[in-house]
């Protein structure tokens, strides 16, 4: 099975308290609010793209992601619902551009 440019894929995501930036307990210095990470939004995106990939995949093979360019421009509260859409963009070679 193939894609084309265009395909689109999406995931809406109930945000949870274990979702929070104020979760990442990295360093005693460091506190950040009671939003959704910017980690767990890149985990999402990450997780579409994989979604939108799956006809392309034998049941052995898995997708990962090589670059990621974001802005992350507003703030996701707790049960706040986060959609993730990825388009397919550009094909060339073994690389698609989402």
């Amino acid at each position: 099975m193939s894609l084309t440019v265009g395909k689109k894929a999406s995931i809406d995501y109930k945000v949870e308290k274990k979702d929070l930036a104020s979760n990442l307990n990295i360093s005693a210095d460091l506190t950040f609010p009671e939003v959704f990470a910017t980690a767990r939004m890149i985990a999402l995106m990450e997780c579409s793209a994989a979604k939108l990939m799956l006809p392309l995949l034998k049941d052995d093979e898995k997708s990962v992601g090589v670059n990621v360019n974001i802005t992350h421009m507003a703030a996701t509260l707790e049960n706040d619902v986060a959609i993730q859409q990825q388009l397919l963009l550009e094909w060339k070679g073994n690389f698609i551009n989402l």
